[in-house]
């Protein structure tokens, strides 16, 4: 008996948590690789907790690997991978961003720094409105936004990675 791809038939939700898990696992492993030129690392470190972040780094990549295992073999567990995994990048986006809210010079250098090592051009108008404090709030409750609705569908399709018909929700 020919087993079916359980992603043939599933809810379009669906497709749009895959296609954001494999986006948040192909940055999380980019981090990985960068270390210590990533600009959050910079703003971890300098609070003595570079550490942390390549370990919070690490636990985002294996959740989001385990989570992309369960979109072809679902598991119940994946349901909890990936809500682990939206909870800790909250975390980590939250924490990053109160660093640089409290330090918006060493924020511009580590963003300009990142920017440097990859050779991407250098904007000082760019980086003058990313450091603006309104703009960084409203872009820190942008990615809160988009993490909550990715838990809101993982929450309503979960029926896809415990067995249930994940076209019911």
């Amino acid at each position: 008996m020919e087993k079916k791809n359980p992603l043939s038939q599933a809810h379009p939700a669906i497709y749009i948590l895959l296609a954001f898990f494999l986006w948040a696992g192909a940055k999380d492993i980019e981090i990985l690789f960068r270390g210590a030129t990533v600009t959050d690392y910079i703003l971890w470190d300098h609070i003595g907790l570079g550490w942390a972040f390549e370990s919070a780094a690490t636990l985002l990549a294996v959740l989001a690997a385990l989570l992309l295992y369960c979109f072809w073999r679902p598991r119940p567990w994946g349901v909890w991978a990936g809500l682990g995994y939206l909870g800790l990048d909250g975390a980590v986006n939250a924490l990053g961003f109160l660093l640089a809210a409290r330090n918006p010079e060493l924020a511009a250098e580590a963003y300009q720094s990142s920017r440097e090592v990859r050779y991407l051009s250098q904007n000082e108008d760019l980086v003058g409105l990313l450091m603006n404090p309104q703009v960084m709030e409203a872009l820190f409750w942008l990615s809160l936004g988009v993490l909550a609705a990715m838990a809101g569908i993982l929450v309503w399709q979960r029926g896809y990675f415990t067995g249930r018909d994940a076209t019911q929700g």
